[in-house]
């Protein structure tokens, strides 16, 4: 069979009302989200969560399906806490500029509790049914994040890409887990919030990369051949509010 033979059977299976239910609900299991039309809603494993700064947290996230469309995806979700009293958001808008070869604006803006090293803003989304089952450390390394993150991704080839990267952010620690040392000459102090811009470029290349793809996400099923990732990052002090002054690579 071709490629196209393959999505030809798969579509043929889904009009069978009884294999298109479990479709459906592996779909939602896999990906947190309930189909709705236009809508999906979820993700269903963050309805409810607890944590020590917002006590019992409650959200509810909507984005745009597949049937809204297969070239733009909006996206938001807010949270309140029992404990803080205190309503949180995201929002995001992902758009392709092309798929073939794979190029896309991917736009978020935040004010919300989350896990310093867990969360999206830094690090690729872990925010995902395997994670939430085998997640071994406590969620105490708790901040507020406030801002806005624009990545612009350019594949050349598939398992070679670049992503260009631009945050400008207010990030205040919460409890006493976490904490930031501001040093100016000899002297060192402790403070509660930074405020950071920051540019971004990462590079991936991998030999026969290959994916499971999705009409907006997709998942690599890696290679056989060596990975190559560099980031590099500059922080950008005195532009827009930004008191940070940084230069990373990794």
């Amino acid at each position: 069979y071709g490629e196209k033979d393959i999505y030809q059977m798969i579509d043929t299976l889904k009009k069978i009302p009884i294999l298109n239910t479990y479709y459906e609900t592996i779909l939602t299991l896999v990906n947190g989200y309930k189909i709705w039309g236009l809508v999906e809603v979820g993700p269903y494993y963050s309805l409810y969560s607890s944590n020590p700064i917002e006590g019992d947290r409650f959200q509810l996230g909507l984005r745009t399906s597949n049937a809204f469309s297969k070239q733009i995806m909006l996206e938001a979700n807010a949270a309140y806490g029992l404990l803080d009293e205190r309503l949180k958001y995201n929002l995001r808008t992902f758009f392709f500029l092309s798929k073939n070869p794979r190029r896309y604006f991917d736009i978020k803006y935040k004010n919300d509790v989350t896990q310093f090293d867990k969360d999206d803003f830094f690090v690729s989304n872990s925010n995902n049914l395997v994670s939430i089952f085998f997640r071994r450390n406590p969620y105490n390394k708790l901040v507020n994040i406030k801002g806005l993150k624009i990545d612009y991704f350019n594949e050349w080839k598939e398992g070679f890409s670049n992503t260009l990267s631009l945050k400008n952010y207010e990030i205040k620690t919460l409890g006493e887990v976490v904490k930031f040392n501001k040093t100016a000459g000899n002297i060192t102090t402790t403070v509660n919030e930074l405020y950071a811009t920051e540019i971004s470029l990462g590079m991936h290349y991998a030999k026969n990369e290959k994916f499971l793809s999705g009409e907006f996400l997709r998942q690599s099923l890696s290679t056989s051949s060596p990975i190559f990732d560099l980031d590099v990052t500059i922080g950008l002090k005195n532009i827009l509010n930004s008191n940070v002054t940084q230069f990373n690579y990794l």
